[in-house]
């Protein structure tokens, strides 16, 4: 999930404090910066500046260790390794609907572009991936219809990315929506394996919240955990623009290209 960006985020996201310092909650002296995740909508003042390049900020466990996670990302009690915020905005159209059919259109992620600073190149990061009828039954099956999506029920698709040597299935969830608004939570319900189990269920999580800022004009923040010392920062910190650049449409005029 990094490409595009202009401020090199994906890679030297620790030297970019002074482009995402929009992201962080007005703090005395010496107190730790944390996340400022919007939910519930107009609960602090103190919110988060959707930007376009956008807001990146990448914490690990120690940098945090008294921060709560907010009442939207429903990650149960696990403790996350890396921890990464974007707080984005993009130029739409369409209505909170059409948004949330490219989250259901989970067979369309495939070939999504990151900028991967192991190859030093724009490479997919989503190699395959597809819709399952359960979390125990991954027979293969359609994309998810809008109508499923809207009911909250949790939903099961399984992915293949360019690490893992194995298929990992996640769990989606649509947690909040209203018309101007959604927030929805994903989360891995199998092992990641490189070769090795790396990722146990539950280690990844996200969770997206999307809302009207404007006719025509949306913010878009990502909340990325990974609970395991395996999440490399940069490595998060890619994928999670590149799920904004594909949920944003920006994947479809912009090619990922290497930090400056």
């Amino acid at each position: 999930m990094a490409e595009y960006l202009p401020l090199g985020a994906a890679c030297r996201v620790a030297r970019i404090a002074a482009a995402v310092a929009a992201l962080l909650l007005p703090s005395a002296a010496g107190a730790a910066d944390q996340p400022v995740v919007p939910c519930p909508p107009g609960a602090s003042a103190a919110n988060p500046t959707f930007a376009n390049p956008p807001n990146l900020q990448a914490w690990s466990s120690k940098d945090l260790p008294n921060w709560a996670l907010p009442v939207c990302a429903h990650w149960g009690s696990r403790q996350f390794e890396t921890l990464v915020a974007l707080s984005g905005v993009f130029d739409f159209p369409g209505s909170t609907d059409d948004i949330l059919r490219r989250f259901a259109a989970v067979s369309k992620w495939r070939g999504v572009q990151y900028w991967s600073a192991m190859d030093g190149r724009s490479e997919p990061f989503i190699l395959d991936q597809s819709a399952v009828v359960g979390d125990e039954d991954d027979s293969p099956r359609a994309d998810f219809s809008l109508d499923e999506l809207k009911s909250r029920r949790p939903l099961y698709f399984v992915q293949q990315d360019n690490r893992s040597t194995s298929t990992v299935t996640y769990r989606m969830r649509l947690d909040d929506i209203g018309s101007d608004r959604f927030v929805l939570n994903i989360e891995n319900v199998s092992t990641m394996w490189i070769v090795l189990p790396v990722l146990g269920p539950g280690d990844i999580r996200a969770t997206y919240i999307v809302q009207r800022l404007a006719p025509g004009r949306w913010g878009y923040y990502s909340l990325s955990g990974i609970s395991s010392a395996h999440g490399h920062a940069d490595s998060v910190t890619a994928r999670a623009v590149a799920i904004y650049r594909h949920v944003a449409g920006l994947d479809l005029l912009q090619q990922a290209v290497p930090p400056p």
